[in-house]
């Protein structure tokens, strides 16, 4: 098994080398990437906390490599390699045991010009780039409350998020761009599912933006349909998802205004037994000194089906319901709100201090304190 892992981590070196090395040879092409480090105390609705180094506090760590060339007559020819990291363990991924691959970030080839821009791989979802871009924590996969509430979830035994199935980034991808014109752009995602005898297991996702001087606005969707495979034999499995969401900002100098709503709901095979979720988010960011204030609150309401559902996910090791907590007929709330403070040593560099209050229906309230740092390249 040792041997096994040494293997994959030469493996591993050796290609980052050969990209480095190509990137450094050729004038077109561009490495970049970030590093986020964080000191945290965690803990969320009804969960254990944890202490320690982590990796991701604002921005999950990544590298990447894109370039370009020029075919004449405005076109372009492009592409874009990153995967993620965690600093704290120098390993691949999102997180600990992840499952993503060494270019799971991004890994795109297409072309550009007067017609827009076509990409072919894998990419985050025109869906997930709304939502991370009209909340003030952007991308924060752990303190980032809308984050939480619809991609990251909570520690057990509270359920699961909306948007648990599908990742926020998409395989066998094509995606269309459009040329901005008069502030307005949109993009729109295809992913067929490639499972053999099973034409309707696909991936759609879009959105349309807007920004015009201080304000900003975004609609964007999403439709998911899943491949059970050997989950077809469970009574009741969830076979789509449909998403909707609306977001705007708008930035006043002293204070920049931030908003988004969302509407998912959960298809399961049985009639009348979907789930509907309603996720609003509020939030600003307050210039101050080289830095500025971050504030954000996120609320969701869980719509379950029917009596004799519950909205608690039990598991060995974790810790139990309290004593008296219903575990059915329930409508549950989740509510997060994160403060902090991001403070730039340059353009590059920055610390931020967070500080974060997690509240589920029937569960503890969970309190975090996080310190990190990051640095862009």
């Amino acid at each position: 098994m040792k041997n096994h892992r040494a293997h994959r981590q030469l493996a591993l070196a050796a290609t980052l080398a050969a990209l480095w090395a190509g990137a450094a040879s050729a004038a077109d092409v561009t490495l970049y990437g970030q590093v986020d480090a964080t000191l945290a105390s965690r803990q969320l609705s009804g969960g254990i906390r944890t202490t320690g180094v982590n990796d991701g506090g604002m921005s999950t760590s990544h590298f990447g490599f894109r370039g370009s060339e020029d075919l004449g007559d405005g076109l372009k020819a492009n592409f874009d390699l990153s995967g993620f990291f965690t600093v704290d363990t120098g390993v691949t991924g999102r997180f600990a045991g992840s499952p993503d691959g060494l270019l799971s970030r991004r890994a795109t080839v297409g072309l550009s010009g007067g017609f827009g821009q076509l990409d072919v791989g894998r990419i985050g979802t025109p869906y997930f780039f709304s939502m991370i871009l009209f909340n003030p924590f952007i991308d924060s996969a752990v303190y980032s409350p809308v984050f939480l509430h619809t991609y990251t979830g909570g520690q057990f035994p509270m359920s699961a998020t909306p948007m648990n199935g599908p990742d926020s980034g998409a395989s066998n991808v094509v995606q269309y761009t459009t040329p901005t014109y008069r502030g307005v752009n949109a993009k729109l995602m295809y992913a067929p599912g490639e499972v053999a005898g099973a034409a309707g297991k696909r991936r759609v996702s879009g959105n349309v933006n807007y920004y015009a001087g201080p304000l900003a606005l975004t609609f964007a969707f999403e439709r998911d349909t899943t491949a059970l495979g050997t989950l077809a034999t469970l009574p009741n499995p969830e076979t789509s998802q449909r998403a909707y969401l609306g977001g705007a900002t708008y930035d006043l100098g002293a204070v920049k205004l931030y908003g988004q709503l969302q509407r998912i709901t959960q298809v399961f095979n049985a009639a009348g037994t979907d789930r509907k979720y309603t996720i609003s988010q509020v939030g600003a960011a307050i210039p101050a000194g080289a830095g500025k204030f971050l504030l954000s609150w996120a609320r969701s309401s869980i719509d379950l089906p029917a009596a004799g559902v519950s909205p608690y996910t039990v598991v060995p090791g974790f810790p139990a319901l309290p004593a008296g907590v219903a575990t059915s007929g329930v409508d549950p709330r989740r509510n997060t709100v994160t403060v902090g403070y991001d403070h730039n040593l340059s353009k590059r560099t920055d610390l931020y201090a967070l500080l974060m209050r997690d509240a589920y229906t029937g569960l503890a309230t969970g309190r975090s304190v996080a310190l990190g740092i990051r640095h862009r390249y």
